[in-house]
């Protein structure tokens, strides 16, 4: 095991079945929501979104993906029990996201051939789904991820292996996916509507999560404990300092990520907007920026196979 690029498969089997789940995992991220607000951006430039409603728009996703993880925290139990939330989660997240898209991409949006609103109804309905099945989705994904890690930690309660043991190849998978995703975002479809594309032809990955969730073995040992005598109280939780800055860290994590997000994908529409000969700032370069970040991420995950 002190190889982390050769950890023997056949001795932790859950292990590599986790490593398995996770590339797919890194994959419907680097196809889907590494792209969300870049989708959001350019339908502010081309829905003409007014800046409260552009702002609203991506305010909701972190906000749905925070509540999405308030409300798993709650529901995290058992790895057998985890495991049945996750499905139910990945049929949630395919429903939503080809409704995402197929109503995107045939429903009129509202504008005249001047970008100005005709049909009220039709526009601002337009609207409402692109800011609601995001929230939807980021709240459902966020779960998932909170249920993924519990299912994580009992493996590597389990068989003594580490988080980074599981996640150290998915994290590179954006190196190939996002190009990839960009490219198709670009192929067939002009502006949002390549993103909305994009997405429905991500979405049998979910599918695939799906019939993952049924190859592992629940383990009798779980970090999860239903005792009455292990309960702490939560006067007695906030007076660990250290759980109060794990805690701290923690929240603000979210926020952070999707501002950074944000503001990235805004200042490359803005590129876009500016560049009409070359049009250097498209999906497909907005993926190689994806997947080169990815490539920061797999040396921290490396190190954390090492201590």
């Amino acid at each position: 095991m002190s190889d982390a690029l050769f950890l023997d498969r056949k001795k932790y089997k859950e292990t590599f079945k986790a490593q398995i789940f996770y590339i797919f995992v890194s994959l419907y991220e680097g196809m889907v929501f590494s792209f969300l607000t870049l989708f959001l951006n350019e339908c502010r430039k081309n829905l003409s979104w007014s800046f409260l409603m552009s702002s609203f728009s991506l305010f909701l996703p972190p906000f749905g993906a925070a509540i999405g993880t308030f409300i798993s925290s709650f529901l995290v139990s058992s790895q057998k029990k985890n495991l049945k939330l996750m499905r139910i989660i990945c049929l949630s997240s395919f429903v939503l996201i080809n409704t995402l898209g197929l109503l995107g991409l045939f429903l009129p949006n509202g504008l005249n051939g001047n970008g100005l609103v005709e049909n009220s109804f039709q526009y601002y309905f337009l609207y409402s789904i692109f800011v609601i099945i995001p929230f939807l989705l980021m709240g459902l994904h966020w779960s998932f991820l909170s249920f993924q890690t519990s299912n994580i930690a009992d493996i590597n309660y389990a068989e003594k292996t580490r988080y980074g043991h599981v996640c150290l190849y998915g994290v590179l998978v954006p190196l190939l996916a996002s190009p990839i995703a960009g490219l198709i975002a670009e192929s067939l479809f002009h502006s949002y509507k390549g993103y909305l594309f994009l997405f429905s032809i991500s979405s049998p990955t979910i599918l695939i999560l799906f019939g993952l969730t049924h190859l592992f073995k629940p383990f009798d040992s779980s970090i999860y404990h239903q005792d009455e005598h292990e309960l702490v109280s939560y006067k007695d939780l906030f007076k660990n300092k250290t759980y109060v800055f794990y805690l701290l860290l923690a929240s603000i994590w979210i926020p952070l990520v999707w501002v950074n997000d944000s503001l990235s994908s805004n200042f490359w529409t803005a590129l876009e907007s500016s560049n009409d000969v070359l049009n250097a700032f498209n999906p497909l370069t907005w993926g190689f920026f994806i997947a080169f970040s990815s490539l920061m991420e797999f040396v921290f995950v490396f190190i954390n196979t090492k201590f």
